[in-house]
């Protein structure tokens, strides 16, 4: 059997560090819940079709690349459960990758023609801040400076790791509308996450009754942040390789300067790890200062929420 209905098809495509392992591991991975991976909690062959498939390939098999997920979808509705693939770094990788966001978008349009897709977005200046933390967690010995750019030794032709164009949601946002339709796109806030109104939207966009149980396994406690990340983690990143650099497996020495850094959580002093942080959060907003008021805003009326009242930087005096 041929499937040509997508429209029960949730792609979940980020932003990366705005809620997507809680998602993935509390709600879409729950048939209690009325969702299933059938692909696994973060989907390989999507990432394999949308990010790695040449282009030129891509749309000369496009078919038969669509047919590789039809009987997991026959599947998922033999059991009344909503399908979804879910990679959070599908079309945004401020950790340490360039994805080009346009044609990510083009190539899920053509696989899946009427599909729901589900975008998280962040306040910016938070975002960009637990996407350091995540780059230090692959092994990288980046200072925070040269991961936003704004390095004296930073020269043309030499791009950064994050630049915060990436976090102009709007345009994204409207691109993904161009091409899959507005009511079959849902962006929400993760400030907003775990509340019965969150969760009721993800439900309705998919056409899945509402379960209240699902409400309670998303409050679970989340991970708190280890102190030794903000003060040890880049210099325990010395010793040895990272998977993220060769595409491979960590060295073993690799794996133990992560261990000593784990090890020297619970030792780091309380104050350290304030300074840091505080230092870390002013540098940031020191770079970001007005940037995203503008598109903050134009993101508000596309959505439909009034992120300022979330505490994202809002610009209300443009016209528009």
């Amino acid at each position: 059997m041929t499937v040509t209905d997508y429209s029960d098809l949730l792609l979940h495509v980020g932003y990366p560090k705005a809620g997507s392992t809680s998602l993935q591991r509390r709600l879409f991975t729950s048939a209690e819940s009325g969702f299933c991976s059938p692909w696994g909690q973060q989907a390989p062959i999507l990432i394999e079709h949308v990010r790695v498939t040449d282009t030129f390939i891509f749309d000369e098999t496009v078919d038969e690349l669509r047919a590789s997920y039809d009987q997991k979808l026959i599947e998922a509705r033999q059991r009344n459960l909503a399908p979804v693939l879910s990679f959070e770094h599908l079309l945004v990788d401020p950790m340490g990758g360039q994805v080009d966001r346009r044609e990510g978008v083009r190539r899920m349009s053509t696989l899946f023609p009427g599909a729901k897709v589900l975008l998280i977005i962040r306040e910016q200046k938070s975002i960009i801040l637990s996407a350091y933390l995540e780059h230090l967690r692959r092994g990288f010995t980046t200072k925070l400076d040269r991961f936003l750019g704004i390095d004296e030794r930073r020269t043309p032709g030499f791009g950064c790791t994050c630049p915060l164009d990436l976090f102009l949601y709007d345009r994204l946002i409207s691109h993904m509308f161009d091409h899959f339709g507005k009511e079959n796109v849902l962006v929400l806030p993760l400030e907003q996450l775990g509340s019965s109104a969150f969760l009721e939207r993800i439900y309705d966009l998919v056409g899945q009754p509402f379960q209240e149980g699902a409400v309670k396994r998303m409050q679970s406690k989340q991970r708190q942040a280890r102190k030794s990340d903000y003060v040890f983690l880049r210099f325990t990143n010395r010793f040895g390789i990272s998977r993220y650099m060769t595409r491979d497996r960590d060295s073993l020495l690799r794996k133990a300067g992560y261990g000593v850094n784990l090890a020297l959580n619970p030792l780091t002093p309380a104050s350290l790890y304030e300074r840091n942080r505080r230092q870390m959060k002013q540098t940031i907003e020191n770079h970001v200062g007005d940037y995203f008021k503008d598109s903050n805003r134009r993101t508000s009326d596309l959505i439909g929420t009034d992120l300022g009242a979330l505490g994202y930087p809002v610009d209300h005096q443009s016209g528009g």
